[in-house]
């Protein structure tokens, strides 16, 4: 399949951690009592009212099965934790636990495992418009980036929204459009059901993850196929 071009954006603007309010990030002072821990498919999230995430969720056939298992009984074991002695990880704890989806499932999708059918400018345009759908009223967008093979979002949920429904919602509706463009030429499911899910607690790890979902493409390797966004 050739990879299209889409319209060159620019550069995403700096922005300084001073320049953002502490009150922007309830995660600051995290404790177990604000956290609602729901498990996955296979792996624990963590919800926290009115805070911003940065989320990803994957094509169906983006990772090797064998290889998301291997990552998948790696990061059980931190669920485990939390439903045992009732706490939320610790700042070594939740660096480690990034570090597993880092190196064992980032890498399958900047290799563009999979089909990789977000290279289609309809379809990853059907994702952009779903995930604008609700923007400013359920939640906001901060940043994405629509991969070949992945969707990176930074995203801050409003008071009464729950990051699990709004992720399912975006993977439900445009699963079907998506269905419907590419037809027989890939079989449902469209997305993995499971997906990475982050809170941000500070301004730094803010910048650090929106500059992350920004520049993806470019550590990826890739000069086409891909469409982000600032909002």
């Amino acid at each position: 399949m050739p990879s299209p071009t889409f319209p060159q954006q620019p550069l995403s603007p700096q922005t300084s951690p001073q320049s953002l309010s502490p009150d922007r990030f309830p995660g600051r002072n995290l404790v177990s009592s604000a956290v609602t821990v729901r498990r996955g498919e296979r792996l624990a999230h963590w919800e926290l009212a009115a805070s911003i995430y940065h989320i990803v969720f994957r094509l169906a056939d983006s990772v090797p099965s064998e290889q998301l298992q291997r990552w998948q009984e790696a990061r059980r074991r931190y669920a485990e934790i939390v439903a045992r002695e009732n706490r939320v990880l610790t700042e070594s704890e939740r660096r480690e636990y990034g570090s597993l989806y880092a190196e064992s499932v980032e890498k399958y999708l900047a290799a563009g495992h999979g089909r990789c059918i977000l290279r289609i400018p309809a379809v990853a345009e059907v994702v952009r418009r779903t995930l604008l759908h609700d923007h400013g009223v359920r939640y906001d967008l901060h940043a994405r980036t629509i991969m070949p093979n992945h969707v990176h979002v930074v995203v801050g949920t409003r008071d009464g929204t729950s990051i699990k429904k709004v992720v399912e919602q975006w993977k439900h509706v445009s699963g079907h459009a998506i269905a419907g463009q590419v037809g027989s030429r890939i079989h449902p499911p469209i997305w993995m059901r499971d997906n990475y899910s982050h809170i941000i607690r500070t301004a730094d790890e803010y910048v650090n993850q929106v500059r992350y979902v920004w520049r993806n493409p470019e550590a990826a390797g890739l000069r086409e196929g891909f469409l982000r966004e600032r909002y």
